[in-house]
């Protein structure tokens, strides 16, 4: 049961999943599909329209989804990607880079498997996969809420020791990866001291 003025400010149907997935990864995705369809249709006009494709191109594909993107939005990722160095250039005819085939293969976001391409050129890929793992995850702090607590003061006290724990893994960085990178280690260190015991597991 809720509130009736709630009831009525719902939305009739919620909001096409589509339409709420980053569109750099989703136009990746596509345009991986459209390299190898471009070769199927290319020579078959049959075949064109059948799967009605003026072109294998991602931007077509995108156009056959029940709640296709916008066209503004479309050459959007598309900018965005070639300023990655996911694709060579910002065209539907550009090709995909050796970093855009590691997205395409990897569970992360695109930013997240740039971290990972990075870490490999300057030969760090364990900390780099460790640190991309660790921000693809929910926070490991606490996160506490006003809503949890009844007296301000417990909560206050919750949001100081949440916040000093970040100070004290983040070390002067101000980065949120190289604090969640210092966790991971801690927690390694912590797991190699502490007796395996029977029946138990240890999670990160």
């Amino acid at each position: 049961m809720v509130p009736e003025k709630f009831f009525r400010a719902l939305r009739e149907y919620d909001v096409p999943e589509i339409l709420r997935t980053p569109l750099t990864t989703l136009y990746l995705k596509a345009k991986g599909i459209a390299d190898g369809l471009s070769e199927v249709v290319a020579n078959d006009e049959e075949l064109q329209q059948q799967l009605s494709l003026e072109a294998a191109t991602p931007g077509e594909l995108l156009k056959q989804l029940l709640a296709p993107p916008m066209t503004e939005a479309i050459d959007a990722a598309v900018y965005q990607l070639a300023q990655l160095a996911v694709l060579t250039e910002e065209s539907p005819k550009s090709k995909v880079t050796v970093l855009g085939r590691l997205a395409l293969m990897l569970p992360l976001d695109i930013k997240l498997c740039r971290l990972v391409w990075l870490g490999c050129h300057f030969g760090c890929p364990a900390e780099a996969v460790v640190m991309a793992a660790a921000c693809s995850t929910a926070s490991p702090f606490a996160n506490p809420s006003r809503l949890g607590f009844q007296d301000p003061d417990e909560f206050t006290q919750h949001l100081a020791d949440t916040a000093e724990a970040w100070r004290f893994f983040d070390a002067g960085h101000f980065s949120e990866p190289i604090a969640l990178f210092r966790l991971f280690l801690g927690w390694l260190r912590r797991l190699k001291l502490t007796p395996v015991r029977s029946g138990t597991t240890k999670r990160w």
